[in-house]
């Protein structure tokens, strides 16, 4: 036992002293971002604060007192959830822009059968996109081309995933861990916002998570569940390419927790990978082969000019984010060869001053992770024009309370004395995303893949705040919550402390 305590202590404090490194650099960005209000705002910050934690916290337990049916719950948080963001979509009338409208605009065309989408720059370049566009084109030939039927199929897609937030977080911690995650996530304002977007982050991000929640089901899978969650990925990851994130994450996933921790048998996890890897990639080109099969597109659903993000990565002067004027150079040159070779020649030239990488790479943190959500993808309405600064106060807010507790749990994760890891591969996820966006593009909205890991760990560090305030005050009713166990009998955050 000792010795399996030892070898899970190796293998996880690494990783999670890099993440508490990422989180102490948020924060403190954070805390400038906070001392940039005006004084009035400033001393209003603190009661916002508390106010959504309470509110939260107060649900949470709550749900965990008389929603103890799992079913119960579950009917209760879909519903919840899903209500206030058909109450948003149904009040705010958000006009797509940008890539969304470009995708919108195929999709009505290829509902009719025109394909000359095909043809644009944008589409032969980021053939990728066609994922999403033909799930789009799919649901205009079925409800129209009115903007409302997408809008509202993505507040299911967002209820879809605040009951997995919860199924998966009741799989890795304890109950109340769980809840809280899944009423956090409910009332996530990006989630709400959003939900008026035409954006493919809503599918894909449900279908990444129900593949996740299968991975996280069972140690090994079978080579059955092995396959549906190939199938769930592949299909998330052609609606929004980020398969190499993920596939490496399951990667190392297997080697240091099934391998290394549970001591599965090599020949078992290399069959679950070789079955894993070989449907993904199947699905993945079956959908290509049918999209040129059918006139879709000219090309399998791949990105063709995979330099583009690391050009507009390393660019100093907009600190990662896009730019205009490398849009302009790059784009006077023909897609391909050609393109490439001046692109790969921008990143060397921008690689050459090392000593700025490290002010860059921090830059691009307080970009992409300190910085107030990308929220005026939504707001770019005169509906909701007058609550722009209060909707981006308290979204900022709630982000804050959820790295702070997120910060907690990862400290409890470090001293926790157990031998079950599963949520190592949710650690191996979050930093596998925060390092692949220090080298490429960076933007607030591009946060919200990873939010639902970020919230899921955050749980924990609520349920231990709940341990540690049982044990201070008794009188406190949560100390009713120590009297129950994990499913599988974890030891209690206290006795681990």
């Amino acid at each position: 036992m000792e010795m399996s305590l030892r070898k899970a202590r190796i293998c996880k404090t690494p990783l999670l002293f890099i993440l508490l490194s990422f989180l102490c650099i948020i924060l403190f960005y954070m805390c400038g971002v906070f001392m940039g209000y005006s004084p009035d705002m400033l001393i209003q910050v603190p009661f916002i604060m508390a106010g959504y934690t309470a509110f939260v916290f107060i649900l949470a337990y709550l749900a965990y007192r008389h929603l103890q049916e799992e079913r119960a719950f579950i009917l209760f948080i879909a519903c919840l959830a899903f209500c206030i963001r058909f109450m948003w979509v149904l009040v705010v009338d958000t006009k797509p822009m940008s890539d969304f409208q470009i995708m919108y605009d195929a999709a009505v065309k290829m509902s009719v059968g025109d394909f000359s989408y095909k043809y644009s720059d944008y589409f032969q370049a980021w053939t990728y996109q066609l994922g999403f566009t033909m799930y789009q084109a799919l649901m205009i030939k079925i409800f129209g081309t009115s903007l409302l039927p997408l809008k509202i199929i993505n507040a299911l897609w967002c209820a879809g995933i605040t009951v997995l937030v919860y199924k998966i977080g009741r799989n890795l911690f304890h109950e109340f861990a769980a809840k809280f995650a899944g009423i956090t996530y409910c009332f996530f304002i990006p989630s709400i916002v959003m939900s008026s977007v035409l954006t493919n982050q809503h599918l894909a991000t449900f279908l990444f998570y129900l593949g996740f929640y299968f991975l996280l089901q069972k140690r090994t899978p079978k080579w059955k569940v092995s396959m549906v969650i190939a199938v769930l990925l592949s299909l998330g990851n052609l609606i929004r390419p980020l398969g190499i994130v993920i596939l490496l994450s399951i990667l190392f996933y297997a080697v240091i927790y099934l391998i290394v921790l549970k001591k599965e048998s090599i020949k078992k996890v290399i069959g679950f990978l070789v079955i894993f890897m070989t449907t993904y990639f199947a699905v993945f080109y079956l959908v290509s082969f049918i999209a040129v099969g059918t006139g879709i597109s000219n090309t399998t659903l791949e990105n063709h000019d995979p330099m583009w993000k690391f050009v507009l990565g390393f660019n100093r002067e907009t600190e990662g984010a896009y730019s205009e004027e490398d849009f302009k150079t790059v784009s006077q040159y023909p897609l391909g060869e050609e393109r490439t070779r001046i692109e790969k020649e921008m990143v060397w030239e921008r690689l050459s001053n090392v000593g700025e990488l490290s002010n860059l790479f921090l830059s691009k943190i307080r970009l992409m992770w300190g910085e107030v959500d990308a929220l005026f993808w939504s707001l770019n309405t005169n509906s909701v024009s007058s609550l722009f600064g209060l909707i981006h106060t308290y979204s900022y807010v709630s982000y804050f309370v959820i790295i702070l507790l997120l910060f907690l749990a990862v400290d409890l994760l470090i001293l926790r004395r157990d031998t079950e890891h599963k949520y190592l591969f949710l650690i191996l996820l979050i930093l596998g995303y925060m390092g692949v966006h220090l080298f490429i593009e960076v933007q607030q909205r591009y946060r919200y893949f990873i939010m639902p890991s970020m919230i899921i760990i955050e749980g924990y560090g609520a349920y231990a705040l709940v341990v540690v305030m049982s044990q201070w005050k008794e009188r406190i009713p949560f100390r009713r919550l120590l009297r129950l166990r994990v499913k599988d009998a974890r030891q209690e955050v206290a006795e681990e402390a």
